[in-house]
């Protein structure tokens, strides 16, 4: 047991003595730090003054004025196919948005936005403030009776907030066949998205 105890600190001692070195060898290998010149010129500290007593700026009261509001003039009759030439965004059978495009070439498509459940494309004419529904040339989900007779009429009033056209109303003149078709469109409105 003494010699175990003896080899132990031996040991020890050889490594205190191997850590020392490296301590030495470490410090010696470093540069040693320089000094810093002084400047020419030395920097007095100086008080600094005070602040007077003044005022904070207060902001002025400029009045800002109001963005202006364009308001929505009186709907009308549309007189121009022009003015229907678009994208018009309406509700069915309040579960779908279906949007709407009547084209410059008298062909208007009918389709759910966000895809999906049908789409249609007819053929339409505008004269004398009436929109006539033509022949399908690509039928919807419709009965057989719309698809033998789609022919409808409308009287189509608009709306516009400044120079861009905001929404369309149509009224049904007579029947019309096509029962989706007049719930969709008799008697409701229809926003602008674009062209």
């Amino acid at each position: 047991m003494k010699q175990t105890l003896v080899s132990r600190i031996v040991i020890i001692i050889l490594l205190a003595i191997s850590l020392a070195s490296c301590q030495q060898v470490a410090q010696t290998t470093l540069p040693l730090p320089t000094q810093i010149p002084p400047t020419s010129t030395p920097v007095v500290p100086t008080d600094t003054p005070a602040m007077p007593n003044t005022p904070e700026p207060s902001p002025t009261a400029t009045p800002v004025p109001p963005t202006p509001t364009i308001t929505a003039q009186a709907e009308r009759p549309v007189e121009s196919i022009d003015e229907l030439v678009g994208v018009w965004q309406g509700s069915w059978s309040d579960l779908s948005i279906v949007l709407l495009e009547f084209k410059a070439s008298k062909q208007s498509t009918q389709q759910v936005k966000g895809g999906g459940q049908f789409s249609g494309s007819e053929w339409y004419d505008f004269n004398d403030g009436l929109l006539i529904w033509g022949k399908h040339i690509k039928p919807m989900n419709a009965a057989q009776k719309c698809i033998d007779n789609p022919e409808a009429t409308y009287e189509v009033y608009i709306t516009y907030r400044g120079e861009q056209p905001e929404k369309v109303r149509f009224v049904l003149v007579g029947e019309d066949q096509c029962y989706d078709r007049q719930e969709f469109l008799d008697g409701k409105f229809l926003s602008f998205v674009g062209t």
